[in-house]
């Protein structure tokens, strides 16, 4: 059982950052910034985070610190559910951790029942950093034979007292890590789709700074066979990201084999284990539903349980490029927006993720639009943003900008068709508006999925490239690939889609079947048969719904590469 608590020194309240590197056991944390990222905490009450039902009583296990030597730095208490060993390293970290600036008196509060380990250490290096072998360390009783301390009906237990000693060649701490290649993580992603359904994922990461492996599989619960995992050049990792379940959360803990080739040490196997998901999703979210914010953004929310950190992921960048354009990690559940300019006009779409202390994540999205640092809520001439989208909000914005003088009669009633198309762009040669809704233009992204995941979504996906690179797309390692367009592009006529020498085609067979949101046949429908996207370009085209996020889904079909056909 892995719970998520928070722990009380001296009166005060702490948040532990990155709890597992100060034990030595550092996860890098891989976020999906595509949306992404990337797992996986049972609930059983509003606010604690369970993996399993326990009684709702909880108590608490304090002591002493002690230490005669000469060593200094942030000194750690941890309980901990598996029996330590003295020989390092320990997998896995404390399911409940305290930090104190000195040795001396310590008390882990709100402990479930159940029986726990204590060991403590000193970590000369500071705060969330590795531990080495020659840091003070103890555990109450011993290691391999450490006395086990119960919990039963809620109750105290106190004189758990740890002297250190410091960890020498021949007794190293044993929280300590040797080098490790190829560092690796497994992590949970918890989140909603299109349909309000609990969606349920695995991410898994390897580190390989410089790709020195040639191909990384996984095998384990949750995946058909293996998973090859794609390497991602801007994180330096080997990633893949796997649809568990959706609606039903799956029995944890779930364990993966990860299979490393390495030209020079051959294959080298580990094993990752996830025990939880984070149930709760941040709720409250400021800003919300698209609505106007003036100046600086400032992002809140509001959690019930205790956690160790969250993430806020900006998206949508307005040049095109797509991606997160901004992301930030903090303790606080608020956070101000200190990224790179904002294009006033522009509805952005952001993230807020909670992280628990492995890793494990939720995460919940909203919106905004940017109105800008002016008092006046809506100015279409701050910038050139190439195309917008103006929907009703905009437009009533816009009617109180020309009610005060801060708009044309001309430019109000162009406004006016232009929300009737959806979109407009301005043109910087004319110097005017004009409709962004011209076919054969506007942007696009294609995402990696795997059999079986017909998810219409960016979350929870590779992205694997956009239509500011070119119309041709290496989709090896994925099954299933997602063609998305998002609400701020103009129309488009997609024509064919082409997988290596063949073109998508439709047969018997889930995999097989065209998977659309707000993508139609153009001046037809579904219903009326499929051949718009079928076989090699002919000029029947399906198009995207503009000022929607708009999704078409297929097979892959075994194919390398993807293009996509568009009719000028």
């Amino acid at each position: 059982m892995n719970i998520i608590h928070s722990v009380i020194i001296n009166n005060s309240t702490f948040f532990i950052d990155t709890l597992h590197s100060c034990w030595g056991k550092m996860k890098k944390l891989i976020v999906v910034f595509y949306p992404f990222i990337l797992l996986i905490t049972f609930i059983l009450t509003s606010t604690s985070i369970y993996a399993d039902n326990v009684s709702d009583s909880t108590g608490s296990i304090s002591g002493m610190i002690a230490y005669s030597g000469s060593q200094t730095g942030t000194v750690y208490v941890g309980a901990f559910t598996s029996l330590l060993s003295c020989s390092p390293p320990n997998s896995g970290g404390p399911v409940y951790n305290v930090d104190m600036s000195s040795p001396g008196s310590y008390t882990l509060p709100g402990l479930p029942d159940g029986t726990y380990y204590i060991a403590s250490v000193i970590a000369t290096c500071g705060t969330d950093c590795d531990i080495e072998f020659t840091d003070p360390w103890g555990v109450y009783g011993d290691c391999d034979t450490s006395t086990p301390v119960t919990i039963s009906g809620g109750n105290d237990v106190s004189g758990r007292d740890i002297t250190l000693v410091d960890g020498t060649d021949t007794n190293p701490n044993p929280f300590y890590e040797p080098y490790e290649p190829y560092p690796s993580s497994a992590i949970s992603g918890h989140w909603l789709n299109q349909n309000l359904e609990d969606v349920y994922a695995l991410r898994i990461s390897v580190d390989d700074t410089g790709q020195d492996a040639t191909s990384v599989s996984v095998t384990g619960t949750g995946i058909s066979g293996s998973l090859s995992l794609s390497y991602d050049s801007h994180w330096q990792s080997w990633t893949g990201i796997v649809t568990l379940s959706t609606g039903t959360p799956p029995s944890f803990p779930l364990t993966y084999t990860i299979t490393i080739i390495d030209p020079f040490m051959g294959t080298i196997t580990k094993t990752e284990t996830v025990n939880a998901y984070v149930a709760e999703f941040a709720s409250n979210l400021s800003p919300s539903g698209g609505e106007a914010v003036t100046g600086t953004p400032v992002f809140s929310w509001i959690v019930s349980g205790q956690y160790d950190k969250y993430g806020v992921f900006v998206l949508e960048d307005p040049s095109g490029a797509g991606g997160y354009i901004w992301t930030k990690f903090v303790t606080t559940l608020t956070v101000t927006y200190d990224g790179l300019p904002l294009t006033p006009g522009i509805r952005y779409d952001y993230q807020v993720l909670i992280f628990d202390w492995e890793g494990n994540y939720s995460e919940v999205s909203e919106s905004f639009v940017y109105q800008g640092d002016s008092t006046s809520p809506f100015h279409p001439h701050d910038n050139n943003p190439g195309d917008w989208v103006i929907g009703d909000f905009e437009l009533l914005n816009a009617i109180d900008d020309w009610a005060t003088g801060n708009l044309g009669d001309f430019e109000l009633l162009d406004l006016i068709d232009f929300w009737a198309a959806g979109c407009y762009e301005w043109d910087t040669l004319n110097n005017q508006y004009k409709s962004g809704c011209s076919n054969g233009s506007g942007y696009y992204e294609i995402y990696g999925a795997q059999a079986g995941d017909y998810t219409l979504s960016k979350t929870g996906h590779q992205l694997i490239g956009t239509s500011n690179s070119g119309n041709s797309f290496n989709v090896s390692g994925y099954s299933r690939f997602i063609l998305y367009v998002p609400p701020t592009s103009s129309m488009i006529l997609f024509d064919a889609i082409g997988l290596d020498a063949g073109w998508v085609n439709s047969q018997a067979g889930a995999e097989y079947g065209h998977y659309t949101n707000n993508m139609n046949p153009t001046g037809s429908s579904w219903a009326q048969g499929d051949s718009c996207i079928e076989g090699s370009a002919d000029e029947i085209t399906m198009e995207n719904t503009v000022g929607s996020n708009s999704y078409y889904g297929f097979t892959t079909n075994g194919a390398s590469i993807l293009t996509v056909y568009i009719k000028p």
